[in-house]
């Protein structure tokens, strides 16, 4: 943090915080909702066969539920033409039918979600949601960040059958004043999923990055 703080400040203030172990955060914070930088497999199956579930069996171990149990935009189209008719027609499945199964949005917009779209418009044979225009065939899930801007946006949106990802806060900006302005218009607007990067209080400040 010390190197970063000495090429830019505003970016080492912006990513002051820091996060539980996985196993904690999924189990004694509860959250439903990660955030991972994530890496391409082109040639496929790097990840197929993971090592550590192998070693768990191998001693008697319950790996617990398969890697593969995976909500994808094809679970939730069904047999509708694309994602928007889906989400408008009969929304996504309900919470006790997905159940322990994972959902991956691609959070990127532009360019990387224009390619992630290309030869599979609505997402067919595709792993990733995406965040696209309400009227694209492939509209399912939002990324809206603003919840206080398009606080009415997000709440139309999910009205109308689809999911929003908005934010709590950002930047740690909202932490540093200790204003829950953003949170409380984001848990207010009805989006499924509201990020944060303080889950629980974090003492972190500008003082403790060297």
């Amino acid at each position: 943090m010390a190197l970063i703080k000495a090429v830019n400040a505003d970016v080492a203030a912006s990513i002051a915080y820091s996060h539980k172990p996985l196993a904690e955060e999924l189990g004694r914070l509860g959250i439903r909702q990660l955030e991972w930088d994530l890496y391409a497999d082109p040639k496929g199956g790097l990840f197929a066969d993971p090592a550590a579930r192998k070693l768990v069996a191998a001693q008697g171990g319950d790996p617990g539920p398969s890697h593969a149990d995976i909500l994808s935009p094809d679970d939730v189209r069904g047999d509708a033409e694309t994602l928007r008719e889906a989400s408008l027609s009969k929304g996504w499945p309900l919470l006790d039918v997905v159940r322990a199964k994972v959902f991956f949005a691609l959070d990127n917009g532009g360019e990387v979600r224009d390619r992630y779209l290309a030869g599979h418009p609505p997402l067919r044979g595709r792993l990733l949601f995406a965040t696209v225009d309400e009227d694209n065939s492939a509209a399912a899930w939002f990324r809206i960040n603003d919840p206080m801007g398009d606080f009415d946006r997000i709440q139309r949106l999910v009205k109308a059958g689809f999911l929003v990802r908005t934010r709590a806060d950002a930047g740690t900006t909202q932490s540093r004043k200790n204003d829950p302005t953003q949170r409380d218009k984001a848990l207010a607007s009805g989006a499924q999923f509201v990020s944060t990067d303080y889950p629980e209080p974090d003492p972190i400040s500008l003082s403790d990055l060297g």
